[in-house]
């Protein structure tokens, strides 16, 4: 028995026993059983009392060399160091997915080695192999944080004088197995097995051969009357209806139930889907397809519900349902360039200005409005006080830059609530790029500074649609009075515009509890899928509610205008808006003389600057 104790004696005994009894199979056949038992016996091992039997060192050894001849069905192959590094990141990344199911993680990563290496391998022996690294995992992880160790950025090995290697030695054979031997793909091994301690345990305890036969050793020397009270985990999620059933049923059913639960028409769904498949925004996994990636998120925004709530819906873990709402958020916010885009300054009029009287030619330049809305937001309790807004509400300040179609042409997100709205444009203005096309204007409220690309209305005067209802033209006070009223008809397509998009996703109305960062993405993507909707289908439920036509805001108090435009600007400001509520006052003037004196048909061709 001397050379049987050789480090290489043990590993030859043991292949040799190996191949004597057929294999070590992946049934784990008796004769390996019996191999291993024997072994441990002739060698002195006691696999009853210690942590670290002369088995598990021989299975280890055997593991750890860089060419292990591993034997199925009496075939062998060399065992490579890529080989390795290709198991562990295979792993590390069915853990990150959030989508980790063992049995099939184990086969596709089995039919991934068959495929790239062209060997006959089996589920049992990557396990195996998996095992060797948990070991190495818990071994250099001791040695790095008790002293005496180092680790070697250029051999990528764990290093230590011989004084440390010899004291650990004798406390644990295993650490000779990495004493010389360079792992250049630690840190994903310690990121495997730090990631998700019940997800470690799920990859150890699946159909592991050596674990098995610990488990039959320790079994052996149990008392048999002895009961296992040990509580067995019960699977959840296990219906036959699951989420891919369900959304498919959904789909392909009437299309208002697709309204209701994803709050938008199947066709839309199905042509968003594919825009973020063409452009590999999102790809299908093996148990979660594209479809239903989108459904989480839609049904997440458009209900304002927890990722926990889902799981019956789509029979996946809130792990998983959470992964793939965050990935369709940031998908979807990447649309932002193609369906988020500021206007040309070439456009025509409007048709909203250019076939209504009431504003053509006034305001014939005009492409749309801007005004702030606030989101609940969540943020940690020592930046509460910046996004408390002038409610007491933890909010963001969104502001909307909307056409008269209730298409978003700009949408600043991520503001705090208690940022003015003039703040919040000086800083889309200065810090994202926000433009006015030369020539053109928006309409905005009392918030913010009048200026020729900011039309705003009077002070002191009515302003909200409420006050004009049932008054005639006779109860207009003056012209500043009624060009208000024009103006706030006009701007009134931006609270449309949030009251549409509010509606349509009610996490906007009620907030949710990812982190900020998340938070600001989801009005980004949801801003996305509004113009999405407007663009590709044009009415839909959402946008024909009427009782959005006289939605109000809610002003904030006037702030000091130069915060945006210079005095110089302001003066522009005024004399063009002097011009246009000169011109409404007018029209309004030769219409009653034209009525006083009976006229039945009248022509009347207003240009622009006309004086007479």
């Amino acid at each position: 028995l001397a050379p049987v104790k050789e480090e290489e004696g043990m590993v030859g005994l043991f292949l040799n026993l190996v191949e004597l009894s057929g294999g070590v199979t992946e049934e784990i056949a008796e004769p390996g059983h019996l191999i291993l038992y024997t072994l441990d016996l002739l060698l002195g091992g006691d696999a009853c009392g210690s942590d670290h039997s002369i088995c598990t060192i021989v299975c280890s050894k055997i593991l750890c060399s860089r060419s292990c001849l591993f034997l199925n069905n009496k075939i062998g192959y060399i065992w490579t160091i890529d080989m390795d590094q290709k198991l562990i990141r295979l792993l590390r990344e069915e853990l990150v997915s959030g989508d980790f199911v063992p049995n099939h993680a184990w086969q596709f990563i089995v039919e991934t080695f068959i495929d790239q290496y062209e060997v006959n391998a089996t589920i049992c022996q990557l396990q195996s192999r998996l095992i060797f690294y948990k070991s190495i995992y818990v071994i250099s992880k001791d040695l790095l944080e008790n002293g005496g160790f180092q680790w070697d950025k250029g051999t990528n090995q764990v290093v230590g004088n011989d004084i440390s290697w010899n004291a650990y030695v004798e406390f644990n054979p295993l650490v000779l197995s990495l004493k010389g031997r360079s792992l250049p793909f630690l840190n994903d091994i310690i990121e495997l097995f730090n990631y998700d301690a019940l997800l470690r345990e799920a990859i150890l305890e699946e159909n592991a051969m050596f674990l098995a036969v610990g488990e039959m050793l320790m079994s052996s020397i149990m008392d048999e009357e002895e009961e296992d009270t040990t509580p067995i985990p019960r699977p959840m999620h296990t219906s036959r209806h699951t989420g891919h059933v369900w959304v498919h049923e959904i789909l392909h059913d009437h299309e208002r139930r697709c309204y209701n639960t994803f709050r938008m028409h199947p066709s839309m769904f199905l042509k968003l889907r594919d825009i973020l498949v063409e452009r590999e925004l999102i790809r299908e996994s093996r148990n979660v397809t594209t479809s239903e990636q989108l459904a989480m998120f839609l049904y997440a925004m458009g209900h304002g519900v927890a990722t926990g709530a889902m799981c019956e819906h789509f029979q996946h873990s809130s792990e998983t349902i959470s992964y793939y709402v965050n990935c369709v958020i940031k998908a979807i916010s990447l649309l932002r360039f193609t369906y988020i885009v500021l206007p040309s300054g070439t456009d025509p009029v409007h048709p909203r200005i250019r076939h209504d009287d009431h504003f053509y030619p006034y305001f014939k330049d005009a492409i749309g409005a801007i005004n702030g809305t606030y989101i609940p937001a969540h943020v940690l309790k020592d930046k509460q006080a910046r996004y408390r807004n002038r409610k007491n509400v933890i909010s963001q300040n969104v502001m909307g830059v909307c056409g008269f179609d209730l298409i978003f042409h700009y949408v600043g997100v991520g503001f705090e609530g208690a940022a003015a709205d003039m703040t919040v444009l000086r800083r889309a203005i200065d810090v994202d790029g926000f433009k006015v096309p030369q020539g053109k204007y928006y309409l905005v409220d009392s918030g913010y500074g009048n200026a020729a690309q900011f039309l705003a209305p009077y002070h002191g005067e009515r302003y909200h649609l409420l006050e004009y209802q049932n008054r005639g033209n006779a109860a207009y006070r003056n012209m500043r009075d009624k060009y208000n009223h024009r103006h706030a008809q006009l701007r009134n397509c931006v609270e449309r515009c949030f009251g549409v998009l509010k509606n349509r996703f009610q996490t906007l109305r009620e907030g949710n509890c990812y982190p900020f960062r998340v938070q600001v993405l989801i009005v980004l993507a949801c801003c996305v899928v509004h113009n999405f909707i407007r663009r590709e289908h044009g009415e839909d439920y959402y946008f024909n509610l009427r009782h959005l036509d006289n939605i109000e805001d809610d002003d904030d108090p006037p702030e000091d205008p130069n915060l945006v435009v210079t005095p110089p600007d302001m003066q522009v400001g005024e004399n063009f808006r002097t011009q246009i509520a000169t011109q409404i006052w007018k029209l309004t003037y030769y219409m009653v003389m034209l009525k006083e004196q009976s006229l039945t048909q009248v022509y009347i061709d207003v240009q622009w600057g006309d004086k007479n």
